[in-house]
């Protein structure tokens, strides 16, 4: 005989999960509170867990270990979080998603599921709900907070020195590649003594190369301050920046608003 618990919501509780291997087997006693998970860009979000068995009793999760899977429906985006625990006695997990992990999903819908892995490498599914549902629904939510990002300082030293194959022998010197502003601001400012002249590029391949091929040019432009700051803002689309110049010396640094 099957015996059904209905569900019911209290907004100060963990989400439950239950772990079907365990408890009595003739007791269909599904999760009791099933929230979908909120996760805000720009700061942690933290989300709780209790972990029972399937007739929702206390268990002991000492040698096992919780893992979170998030992607979007498309399977395109996906992140595996680990679940740390605060009371293994009593199976309470805690969830944490750092604002630079889900700095790439967009707003919206994404799916959860669950599962525990213990010493020896054996796996079990959580499950969220009536009818053995073993997902949840993840919200992502964006424009929440006003959140300080910090300038990137570009580092002038170690960038690759080439020479051309003309007639002058042209040199030029190469910085490493920055990740864009998914934003389409790209905003710089150049720290400057003396003149130099500077082509930015950009690139939307996932691993660009050093090849020509691989880049466009987004601007360039000649800088000329004796110690000053010159600012140059852009509005495009690329997943790569990099900087060429003809002269390194009158680079102090490089600031990157990203």
């Amino acid at each position: 005989m099957s015996v059904r618990v209905p569900l019911f919501k209290k907004h100060d509780m963990p989400i439950q999960l239950s772990l079907a291997s365990l408890g009595n087997s003739n007791i269909y006693n599904a999760p009791a509170y099933n929230a979908n998970i909120i996760i805000y860009k720009g700061i942690q979000s933290h989300i709780d867990f209790a972990i029972k068995t399937q007739d929702r009793k206390v268990i002991s999760l000492q040698n096992k270990t919780i893992y979170c899977f998030l992607q979007n429906r498309e399977g395109t985006k996906k992140l595996v979080k680990q679940l740390w625990c605060e009371d293994p006695s009593w199976g309470r997990f805690t969830l944490t998603f750092e604002p630079e992990e889900v700095e790439d999903f967009d707003a919206g819908s994404y799916k959860a599921v669950f599962l525990t892995v213990d010493d020896e490498g054996n796996q079990d599914v959580l499950y969220t709900g009536m009818e053995n549902q073993t997902e949840l629904t993840a919200i992502v939510i964006a424009n929440q907070y006003d959140c300080y990002i910090p300038s990137i300082e570009i580092d002038t030293n170690g960038w690759i020195l080439h020479q051309l194959n003309d007639e002058n022998h042209t040199k030029f010197y190469e910085s490493d590649w920055i990740r864009a502003n998914k934003s389409k601001n790209q905003g710089l400012a150049f720290y400057i003594d003396g003149y130099t002249c500077v082509e930015i590029k950009g690139s939307n391949e996932l691993e660009p190369t050093h090849e020509d091929k691989s880049w466009f040019t987004i601007d360039t432009v000649e800088l000329q301050a004796d110690n000053g700051v010159i600012n140059h803002f852009y509005e495009v689309a690329c997943e790569w920046i990099k900087f060429e110049v003809n002269d390194i010396k009158p680079i102090e640094k490089i600031l990157y608003r990203n």
